[in-house]
């Protein structure tokens, strides 16, 4: 009897030692970088001659999010996108840079003591700037939309740090891309990304027995 009570105790001391990675509550710091590939059609708003591209790009984004249920979460991200690009025909180094301000909801679907598997969604406002760097002066840009379905992972490799894995599938438009409003065109672009992170756990450590 002595035996079983000793270790029933064991086990509810490492269940208090081993909460849930993620509760209700908690409150989330995470650092992603991302590489991105996407294809896409162009089109002349004034011809309405469309055409298709493709880009690639490097992401970084930090986003907090708040744990408002059991297995719920939102939150808000700012993702800066650097879109690799080739030499211009003129011997110049184009540049295009993307930033967008988003709204995070995500479904904590895998609770274990180390693991946090959610999927979610992003929406968000996104603008766009090209410059050419052709000695013109000229720079293209324009203010769009942001959407994207996630997939992430949080490895705890500690109480409060966790390491990142993460995919998803975002799309862009911007419908007033240009040099000004006399020159405009509309650009959709969707494709995927992945990549990994750090993830901090904010929130502060429960109490025994709570």
């Amino acid at each position: 009897m002595k035996k079983i009570i000793f270790f029933l105790l064991i086990m509810a001391i490492a269940t208090i030692g081993f909460a849930q990675s993620f509760d209700k509550g908690n409150r989330n710091f995470d650092f992603k970088l991302d590489v991105a590939g996407y294809s896409g059609t162009v089109t002349d708003n004034q011809t309405k001659i469309e055409s298709k591209s493709g880009a690639a790009s490097i992401v970084f984004t930090p986003q907090m999010t708040w744990g408002t249920g059991k297995k719920i979460s939102m939150g808000t991200s700012l993702a800066y996108s650097n879109y690799l690009d080739s030499a211009g025909a003129t011997g110049s180094n184009p540049t295009l840079r993307g930033l967008d301000a988003n709204f995070l909801f995500d479904f904590h679907f895998l609770r274990r003591p180390k693991t946090d598997m959610m999927a979610g969604l992003k929406l968000g406002i996104a603008g766009v700037r090209y410059n050419p760097n052709d000695g013109t002066g000229d720079i293209y840009g324009s203010m769009g939309s942001a959407f994207d379905l996630h997939f992430t992972a949080r490895f705890y490799v500690s109480e409060k740090v966790g390491i990142i894995a993460n995919l998803a599938f975002p799309k862009y438009r911007f419908g007033k891309f240009g040099k000004n409003m006399d020159y405009t065109y509309t650009i959709n672009f969707s494709g995927f990304c992945f990549g990994t992170g750090v993830a901090i756990n904010l929130a502060p450590k429960k109490a025994e027995g709570k």
